[in-house]
């Protein structure tokens, strides 16, 4: 470890206690989606309860559905 990490650390430690020391990552919130846009989510619900009583309908027709609308 460099000293600059390590003042880094000790720096974070003070300010914020044992929290600061934590790894951060995991604490940001992604939306459920991810990046997808809502417009894009929105289609795909639309698809899937469209299809949602025909047992034969396959993903890719659900992906052709979105596409569409």
């Amino acid at each position: 470890m460099t000293a600059s990490g390590l003042k880094q650390r000790r720096h974070r430690y003070r300010r914020d206690g044992l929290v600061g020391l934590a790894d951060g990552r995991t604490a940001k919130q992604l939306p459920p989606f991810g990046r997808i846009a809502p417009a894009v989510v929105e289609a795909m619900r639309q698809a899937i309860a469209e299809t949602a009583d025909a047992s034969s309908r396959t993903i890719g027709f659900i992906i052709w559905r979105t596409k569409q609308g």
